[in-house]
């Protein structure tokens, strides 16, 4: 039997069951964008004058969050800003899709090449983790990297707002994680809209998909044919931490649905009870380059100290080969990719 759309006679496309609700491709649409636009008044994201920039990987929500902007937001200007983490057969694809988008949309943008930034790419520094034995895991070195560079390219195009395409499923996940491994200080930082009033050098940072599930963010990208990367996932993430939370938060989504939403606003709830708590960090700025930092010298300057340290690399490897070290070397934290 056909099911119809809640708003009109047309078919169903989407079921949401978190409403639950059905709709057809405008009704869709409209419920999504809608979504969108209240987050982004609701949080006083931005101001007249504002300089926007959009940190786009090229995937789904970072090229669904730049085409929403540049809709929603016409009267402002707009940047984007992509970071080749230098992973081949993967990053190298994703941002052909986010240089896509920038020339539909005639935005102008920067690709921040980590290996030139810290002389290694990701994937040669993943290639070190397992030589040297490094506790770290992949998704680690990447996320510092990746915040670091995209608040400097922000700053260096002049922009005072940075939009990112998280959406309420890494959010969520984000909770669960820093909760679990009692990490209430970065709770505390945590949200739709995260700035610091006396640090001008950090770039405030907006959310405009903080409450749209990763499923809806998806078909939406579908439905309006926005260019973007969906293939393969990066080859070294799966041994990130993430992946338990995200298992587990999916299993009670499918059980109980509205379980993610409901605890997005219990966090927002806490939230302003997380601010006022005493922490033995205070929010400075890095010694060294400058950047937001809850220690005199931040964590990506001490990890590309620890990466130039190590040398080159003699042979560089495939991603499969570096992943297949994991079995030889019995480095914890390090993903196998199967097949």
């Amino acid at each position: 039997m056909c099911m119809r759309c809640d708003r009109c006679t047309n078919e169903a496309i989407a079921h949401l069951p978190h409403g639950p609700h059905l709709f057809c491709t405008s009704h869709f649409n409209y419920f999504f964008e809608h979504r969108v636009r209240t987050m982004t008044r609701m949080h006083a994201f931005f101001e007249k004058g504002d300089k926007i920039a959009v940190a786009v990987s090229g995937g789904k929500d970072s090229v669904v969050a730049l085409n929403l902007m540049r809709k929603i937001m016409p009267r402002h200007e707009i940047v984007g800003i992509s970071i080749d983490e230098g992973i081949d057969g993967y990053r190298n694809l994703a941002i052909e899709k986010a240089v896509e988008n920038y020339k539909q949309l005639d935005i102008n943008y920067q690709i921040v090449k980590l290996k030139e930034e810290i002389g290694s790419s990701m994937q040669e520094i993943v290639q070190k983790t397992h030589e040297n034995q490094w506790k770290e895991n992949s998704c680690t070195f990447c996320g510092v990297f990746r915040r670091k560079y995209l608040n400097k390219a922000a700053r260096e195009m002049g922009a005072n707002k940075l939009v990112t395409g998280h959406n309420l499923d890494d959010e969520a996940q984000s909770i669960c994680m820093n909760f679990f491994m009692d990490r209430v200080d970065k709770l505390s930082r945590m949200g739709p809209k995260i700035e610091t009033k006396n640090l001008k050098e950090w770039v405030a940072r907006v959310k405009p998909l903080y409450n749209s599930p990763e499923e809806e963010v998806e078909l939406f990208a579908q439905l309006n044919h926005y260019p973007h990367y969906n293939e393969k996932c990066c080859p070294f993430s799966h041994g990130a931490d993430r992946n338990i939370y995200r298992m587990m938060l999916d299993q009670m989504e499918m059980k109980k649905p509205g379980t993610k939403i409901s605890l997005i606003h219990s966090f927002l709830s806490m939230k302003p009870c997380l601010e006022q708590m005493p922490f033995d960090g205070k929010l400075q700025l890095c010694t060294r380059c400058g950047d937001l930092s809850s220690q005199p010298v931040c964590q990506a300057c001490k990890y590309e100290e620890r990466i130039r340290n190590a040398g080159k690399i003699e042979k560089m490897l495939t991603p499969e080969q570096i992943n297949a070290m994991e079995k030889m070397s019995k480095t914890s934290g390090l993903p196998i990719l199967n097949g």
